[in-house]
């Protein structure tokens, strides 16, 4: 059975009861269609639920403060040491590699709200779930880009992978913003096959080859505020993460298909049931 086979009932449902999108959030669908990114206000989107946000920058800012030492040693660590040859040194994920997920927590319902949700299922024109959820503190560095860091696409494990990167600081160009070559995301921009080389988790694509097939129109820069959400189908052209002057500091969502093959990590929390997490992939 083919990958969109799996995606067959999920789809039928979507198509019988798709999502009420606002307007602005059917901008962001229209978007997304035609580049594969763009930043949106999240406010915007949420609409009457936008004091949800505050509950989610307060949560990052008590995870923040919880694993301050972890995030100065790793800090340390990174000056000293530089970029290991496997690992993202530069990043630290402050829920963990297992994250606990629980549908009361902001970071939870956030992904789960309508409008976020609703963007995911239109776009890919089928029910989704949340496959990931963490809290990304990206620590600024001078060392070369490794990894993510480097043009890539993510591995062809979905029809789409569509993430989402909502702001907790403002991201300036020092704080290593998402970077995307528009259209790269369609059916017609993935036929666009590059040399590559594999680093031992991705296939990494050199900047001078980007530079030399692509128009620098084409080439976009997530920058946004505190509050802002960078939307984008990492099966197109991307990187990202690059701090040089600043931390960034993003709470990290992935949605996928029911065909989707990626790896999970989600863990329900200590009290709650499979049963409560409906929208969420879980770990077996």
């Amino acid at each position: 059975m083919s990958r969109y086979g799996f995606n067959l009932v999920s789809t039928l449902r979507y198509r019988q009861n798709p999502p009420a999108l606002s307007a602005p959030a059917q901008d962001v669908v229209r978007t997304l269609r035609r580049d594969g990114v763009i930043v949106a206000d999240s406010r915007a989107l949420l609409g009457p639920d936008a004091a949800l946000l505050d509950r989610v920058q307060d949560r990052v800012r008590a995870l923040k403060a919880e694993h301050a030492t972890v995030i100065e040693e790793r800090r340390a660590a990174l000056a000293r040491d530089g970029v290991g040859a496997r690992s993202k040194d530069y990043l630290v994920e402050l829920l963990g590699t297992r994250p606990e997920v629980d549908p009361r927590d902001p970071l939870v319902q956030f992904a789960l709200q309508e409008q976020v949700l609703g963007i995911a299922e239109a776009y890919f024109e089928t029910r989704v779930r949340l496959h990931d959820v963490n809290v990304w503190q990206n620590l600024a560095t001078d060392a070369p880009a490794s990894k993510s860091q480097k043009w890539h696409r993510d591995l062809l494990e979905d029809t789409k992978i569509l993430k989402a990167f909502l702001y907790v600081d403002d991201v300036p160009a020092g704080a290593g913003p998402l970077r995307y070559v528009k259209g790269t995301n369609t059916p017609q921009g993935r036929k666009i096959k590059l040399p590559s080389q594999w680093d031992g988790i991705g296939f990494r694509v050199e900047d001078e080859l980007i530079d030399a097939t692509f128009e620098e129109p084409v080439m976009v820069e997530a920058l946004g505020r505190a509050g802002d959400v960078a939307w984008a189908d990492t099966l197109g052209l991307h990187r990202g993460g690059h701090a040089k002057t600043v931390d960034r500091l993003v709470v990290m969502y992935t949605f996928c298909s029911p065909a989707c093959c990626r790896p999970k990590s989600l863990v329900p929390a200590q009290g709650v049931s499979r049963a409560d997490l409906p929208r969420v992939s879980l770990r077996r």
